[in-house]
């Protein structure tokens, strides 16, 4: 699934318009402005946005607290640097309840959904 090539990213950011669930302007800014840089970050986010959702999965179907824990601030991680902001406040939820264990099931299906949400507004 490779990044969707006809945003024009200037364009994009120059006419304030922006993809709810994404701050494209701060990832704009942080790359400066290099379409390039900006297709590049977004495609390493999509490889790690998989990989990470596969491994909290596991550990949480495995109860691995301790591994589900590191997956989910490494993802955190991830969508904080790219300006994956609601995705970041529910990965930030999904990481303070694991230790009480509440709703973890229903903080890792809104992950999900909201990774297909990206997917299905960045990536073609």
């Amino acid at each position: 699934m490779p990044i969707n090539t006809n945003y024009n990213f200037t364009e994009f950011h120059e006419s304030g318009k922006y993809i709810s669930h994404f701050n494209f302007k701060a990832l704009f800014k942080k790359m400066g402005g290099n379409e390039t840089y900006i297709h590049d970050i977004l495609d390493l986010g999509k490889k790690d946005l998989i990989e990470s959702l596969s491994k909290i999965k596991t550990f949480y179907n495995e109860n691995h607290k301790i591994e589900l824990e590191v997956a989910v601030h490494r993802l955190r991680g991830t969508a904080s640097a790219i300006g994956f902001t609601d995705l970041y406040n529910i990965l930030t939820e999904l990481e303070n309840n694991i230790n009480n264990n509440i709703n973890l099931e229903n903080y890792i299906l809104n992950v999900e959904n909201e990774i297909t949400f990206l997917f299905t507004n960045l990536y073609k």
